[in-house]
């Protein structure tokens, strides 16, 4: 334009507010008010609890030099914004220069969640930039952002992030600043001072989250319900936080109200949960979708890479779970082991159709490696139709196994019993007899031929899992309910005609006649035991009757009797190479000679069955441990004989023996 020979020309760059003058005299002032202090944090969430540790490491990361990233991360649910705003109201003294806050809307669908430069953006307009003064370029917007922060003390929250690229462009360079970040993705990508991944509350952390809400009157009138909420709940803090609400909203109903109801649908219950959990589902890729669905079929604590790889028919599965950590929906909480959480695992078999196929694989991997590694632990079983290529180095190897999947193990015989496959349960029993026996997991042992036990079985397979049931109702005491398993199973093995069955019934209702109290029948089923064993030419099985007939002939005053019994039992043990055999006859021979009065001839027994044992055979461990004890005691030898019988109570309280346990608590008082 053109007024009387003024000209006016702009050139470069603008990017602030500008006027064209045409002839201007003097200075040129613009006086602009200053940007607002943001204050954008949303209120403090009233009913926090918990989290002292993951606080602290909050706490030292802003007291450490230089700028701070801080990133709290972990499953939908988890309380990831409760611990982010409860720290930041615990120290808004610390950012004068004001506190942002920005929900990035990460784990909406594509096209709903925040882009980082809509990110961007959104931080600039909480410093007071307006929309006319914000540069066209994106490195301009993220230069023009860092300059204007430089120097302050402020704290900008990001929550639900998305990723690392989601944020990195709107994180501060300078000191002074702290930016925390939380997200469902693990955010390894992203250089954080600090990375707090968040646990579930413990049960006294949840219940501390309801006295909070609800107070501790209503709590201590319903015990039992807020026992049960708490349970089912699972110590999400989203979900309990959710339980809370419903309660204190209906103050006239009684809390076990919904407690039922959480206890029939759980997540249809947690409806807000639910649709949480969809959001991170629905961001799966359709690979990582099919895998996670097919996890929720993992029924206890956690799963090994190779069951994980039958259940999903992927052998190189471990990629997806490494997709899957990322956004918090699974966690290898140990090396190679990966869990859920418990309402995690419900959703993701609520999404799962047709799950027939993948229980076959699943059952299929522990049937067979179980198997294998049954074979290790106790190769005289008659073995059961099932092929297995699975192998284990040695008996160290086998008890890892089963140690490592023990749990899974006995939640999956639960979860096919439920649906019906009765042959799967009585197979799985099968798997973990030997291991229970072993390591004297009496109540384990009878749990699972309890759910074995169905009356769709072959005579065969029904006779096996009462008398299994049987056997392991003896040791936990209930002799009346193990002597009438014990009698069908004995008609069930004439009926078949299988005496090797029948002299394995009688053997263990030998135990069954002791611990009623009845020395006679035992002895006499021993010896029912000791006929059937020949007539089928079973040496090993024949020493076990001569073992056990030794026992109770000492018990009868018969020493001389029990004596030759034992040692024939040795001699047999021995010549079949049977170690594990010597070792218990080593025992009976110790028990012999204690009862005859030779203490000093006992203990050697004792002690050589101990070192036959080496580790090994946890329940006969126990007992000849307290044994020696006794012995040591009678002798003088109180120092070894309190070393003696603590190894016994640590094995009694494993093997949840609580009357032996207690009796050898009395003799360590003593002592």
């Amino acid at each position: 334009m053109d007024r009387g020979g003024a000209h006016n020309e702009v050139t470069g760059s603008p990017s602030a507010p500008f006027v064209l003058a045409g002839v201007v005299n003097g200075d040129i002032v613009f006086a602009q008010p200053d940007a607002p202090v943001p204050r954008q944090l949303p209120p403090a969430p009233r009913w926090f609890t918990a989290r002292a540790a993951e606080l602290a490491l909050l706490d030292a990361a802003v007291s450490a030099d230089g700028p701070v990233l801080a990133a709290i991360v972990g499953a939908g649910g988890i309380g990831k914004t409760w611990l982010a705003l409860h720290w930041a109201h615990r120290n808004l003294d610390l950012f004068p220069d004001g506190q942002v806050f920005v929900d990035l809307r990460g784990i909406a669908p594509a096209g709903q969640f925040l882009p980082p430069a809509a990110v961007l953006r959104c931080v600039l307009d909480a410093l007071g930039v307006p929309p006319s003064a914000v540069p066209v370029d994106f490195e301009a917007q993220v230069g023009r952002f860092r300059s204007l922060v430089a120097g302050k003390r402020m704290l900008i929250v990001f929550d639900n992030v998305r990723d690392a690229e989601h944020v990195r462009a709107a994180l501060p360079a300078t000191p002074g600043c702290v930016a925390l970040v939380t997200s469902r993705n693990q955010l390894r990508t992203l250089d954080a001072s600090v990375r707090v991944r968040l646990r579930e509350l413990t049960a006294d952390e949840s219940v501390d989250l309801f006295e909070r809400r609800l107070g501790r009157p209503r709590l201590d009138a319903e015990p039992a319900a807020v026992r049960s909420l708490v349970a089912d709940c699972a110590g999400l803090p989203l979900a309990l936080g959710i339980a809370a609400g419903r309660v204190a909203d209906r103050l006239e109903f009684p809390i076990e109200v919904f407690a039922r109801e959480l206890r029939a649908s759980r997540l249809p219950a947690l409806d807000e949960l639910e649709t949480v959990l969809s959001w991170s589902y629905q961001a799966l890729s359709a690979e990582e979708a099919a895998i996670f669905v097919l996890l929720g079929l993992i029924p206890g604590a956690d799963a090994g890479i190779a069951a994980i790889a039958c259940l999903t028919d992927r052998p190189a599965v471990l990629t997806v779970l490494r997709a899957l950590e990322r956004v918090s929906l699974v966690h290898e909480h140990v090396p190679g082991r990966w869990q859920l959480h418990d309402l995690v695992r419900l959703y993701a078999l609520s999404q799962l159709d047709g799950v027939e196929d993948a229980l076959d694989r699943f059952v299929g991997y522990y049937v067979r490696t179980g198997y294998a590694a049954d074979r290790v632990l106790d190769p005289r079983r008659v073995a059961i139709d099932v092929t297995s290529e699975a192998r284990f180095e040695d008996r160290v190897a086998a008890l890892a196994w089963f140690e490592a999947e023990h749990g899974c193990l006995l939640a999956l015989q639960r979860l096919v019993a439920e649906r019906e496959r009765f042959v799967d349960a009585w197979r799985l029993a099968w798997v973990m007899h030997s291991f229970h026996w072993q390591q004297g997991l009496v109540r384990d042992q009878a749990g699972t031929w309890r759910v074995a036990l169905r009356d769709r079985l072959d005579d065969s397979s029904a006779a096996l899992a009462r008398r299994l049931l049987g056997s392991a109702l003896v040791r936990t005491g209930a002799v009346e309910d193990a002597l009438a398993l014990l009698g069908e199973a004995s008609a069930l093995y004439q009926g078949i005609g299988d005496r090797w069955g029948e002299g394995h019934t009688h053997r263990s209702l030998a135990r069954a006649w002791r611990e009623a109290g009845d020395m006679p029948r035992a002895l006499e089923h021993a010896s029912l035991a000791m006929a059937a064993y020949r007539d089928v030419d079973a040496a090993l099985d024949i020493a076990d009757a001569l073992e056990l007939q030794g026992r109770y002939e000492a018990v009868l005053g018969h020493v001389d009797d029990a004596r030759a019994a034992c040692l024939a039992a040795l001699d047999l043990y021995r010549r079949n190479g049977n170690v594990d055999g010597e070792a218990t006859a080593s025992d009976g021979l110790g028990h012999i000679e204690q009862q005859a009065g030779h203490v000093d001839l006992a203990v050697g027994h004792y002690e050589r069955a101990l070192a036959l044992f080496d580790g090994r055979h946890a329940y006969h461990l126990a007992e000849t441990l307290d044994r020696l004890a006794e012995c040591r005691s009678l002798l003088g030898d109180a120092a070894r004989a309190r070393r003696s019988w603590e190894a016994a109570l640590a094995l009694y309280e494993n093997q949840q023996r609580g009357a032996d346990a207690e009796r050898v608590r009395g003799r360590l008082d003593q002592a």
